[in-house]
């Protein structure tokens, strides 16, 4: 069989969040003409659940399409990403949005206070990830969080998939979530790396934005896939 050209997009959301906050920014990309696929982490509500079983579903899912894939993660999702598709053969880049870009062995700079089985979303969420947003917005957003996984953030990376996969840091301009010197490490790792307007969530504070970057990954990545199809 051969695997159609055009790459899909995966989307893998971040602590405490669900596949519902990507709702702004499909039907942007829809608009572009880029298909879109979604996932729940089963560390969101589960604290039997971890990095490395978050790594194990999106491998999973990613296996079992037939076609290119890139993938945008925000958050947490991005060590998901990181950890999960080393080796995948089908993900031609890989986008990390407001997201670490860590190494093997790395741990987070901060792990959020929990009762050693699952983490409260932050009492300051409203400010620090949806500062930026309308107050109704805000509310909205905040209602759905969910606890998470302890072991999602203390369950140390074993493997970097940015080494051999093309990938981008997109920052929010007015974003605080990574202490600098996450920054700092993640820009001298990712192959580009591109700011948006906007604060943490940047799929509900720049979704217009972000969702023309990802169309451009897109096409360059389909290009790309086509050219060497092109010459087997």
């Amino acid at each position: 069989m051969t695997m159609p050209h055009e790459p899909a997009v995966l989307l893998v959301h971040g602590a405490w969040h669900g596949a519902w906050c990507w709702e702004e920014l499909r039907p942007e990309l829809r608009m572009l003409g880029v298909d879109t696929l979604v996932m729940d982490l089963p560390s969101t509500g589960n604290a039997e659940q971890g990095l490395y079983a978050d790594a194990r579903a999106l491998r999973v899912t990613v296996d079992a399409l037939d076609r290119p894939v890139v993938v945008l993660a925000h958050g947490y999702g991005g060590i998901v990403v990181s950890e999960g598709l080393a080796g995948a053969a089908n993900v031609v880049h890989l986008v990390y949005a407001a997201s670490p870009l860590l190494a093997e062995g790395e741990k987070r700079c901060a792990v959020p206070l929990g009762d050693g089985r699952l983490v409260m979303p932050p009492e300051d969420a409203a400010q620090v990830l949806y500062g930026d947003l309308a107050p109704d917005e805000v509310v909205r957003a905040v209602s759905r969080l969910r606890p998470h996984s302890h072991r999602a953030f203390t369950e140390v990376p074993t493997r970097a998939a940015w080494r051999d996969i093309p990938s981008t840091l997109v920052l929010g301009g007015s974003d605080r979530s990574m202490p600098d010197e996450l920054v700092r490490r993640s820009t001298a790792r990712a192959t580009a790396v591109r700011t948006v307007p906007g604060g943490a969530a940047l799929f509900y504070s720049a979704p217009v934005e972000l969702a023309e970057l990802v169309h451009d990954v897109v096409r360059e990545a389909e290009a790309r896939e086509g050219c060497v199809a092109g010459l087997a």
